[in-house]
């Protein structure tokens, strides 16, 4: 693999100023294809430098559709994740969340739901923990209401200086969860990423494994196909990524189950301070079509949500 070289810059420029930020000190490597790279650096930890990815829809009971948002409110040390805390906003209401550390997650409570944001992957750079991929969990204390859940990711972005004056390739790989969200049923699948990136040319592309619904350790369900995509400034978003999922037969049932997808937006940002993490959402909805051993054909909308966090 040919590794990316970014090239020194002053980490003046790599780093806003702000009135009297909290500082973490990172370390990084020394040195790549004799090309001398900062030795150490600084993440602020106030609110500017922290980017928080999420602007999904989770479909709930009686195919009811909302939009989530979420924002970050304050950081204290980049290398804890708990020393964060969030805004989500649901319903045009806004809820904090703060860390629970009997339950170890954030949770909150907003119109009768209790809101939780349950720890997964992670992604670091120069030893530091810059980036998070997690799982936003909204659920009813009636029993009745179901539990959705969408990912986000939310890091330290890494400079526009730092990624425009990178050269070479690299080659991101690391894993991801996808949420398929119908009225009254839920599927989570794992993925599975490997993205390359020409840093020379500004480009991405790669793809993503998807793993089956009942067995998350076979990655043979489908795949999410990323062609390649010019980058700007530190990330990319493309609109045009197919994603496929395979038809299921369930024998038992004497069913099949057939995947209608749209067309996927994605997204990805480099974080850390020397770009060592490419994270960020995937988005797209359709229909799922189950079909019985007589041929009726049972047709429900669904929302999917992705998260991922790779590293080079």
């Amino acid at each position: 693999m040919t590794k990316k070289i970014f090239l020194a810059i002053p980490f003046a420029a790599a780093i806003a100023a702000c009135s009297n930020p909290e500082e973490t000190t990172v370390t990084t490597s020394a040195a790549t294809s004799g090309v001398s790279l900062a030795s150490t650096g600084t993440f602020r930890t106030h609110n500017s430098p922290m980017t928080l990815v999420q602007n999904g829809k989770v479909s709930l009971v009686n195919d009811e559709v909302i939009n989530v948002k979420a924002n970050p409110l304050s950081a204290t040390a980049s290398s804890n994740r708990k020393d964060f805390t969030f805004n989500v906003e649901i319903y045009g209401k806004t809820v904090s969340l703060t860390w629970d550390t009997k339950e170890e997650h954030y949770s909150g409570r907003v119109d009768g739901k209790d809101i939780y944001l349950k720890l997964k992957e992670t992604g670091s750079d120069g030893g530091s923990w810059v980036a998070s991929y997690d799982r936003l969990e909204i659920k009813g204390r009636n029993s009745s209401y179901t539990a959705w859940s969408v990912p986000l990711v939310y890091a330290y972005e890494t400079a526009a200086a730092t990624v425009a004056a990178a050269t070479g390739t690299a080659t991101y790989t690391n894993q991801g969860r996808l949420s398929l969200q119908m009225p009254t049923t839920r599927e989570w699948r794992k993925l599975d990423a490997h993205l390359s990136v020409d840093f020379s040319n500004n480009t991405v592309g790669g793809s993503m494994k998807i793993s089956e619904a009942a067995d998350h350790t076979k990655l043979t369900a489908g795949t999410l196909t990323l062609p390649t995509t010019a980058m700007s400034s530190t990330g990319f978003n493309a609109s045009n990524t197919q994603i496929t999922i395979k038809q299921s037969i369930d024998t038992a049932k004497n069913t099949t189950t057939q995947y209608a997808l749209n067309t996927a937006d994605v997204s990805g940002t480099f974080y850390g301070l020397n770009g060592g993490v490419l994270g960020g959402v995937i988005k797209a909805d359709g229909a799922v079509n189950t079909i019985d051993g007589s041929g009726n054909t049972t047709s429900v909308n669904v929302v999917i949500n992705g998260g991922y966090v790779t590293e080079d």
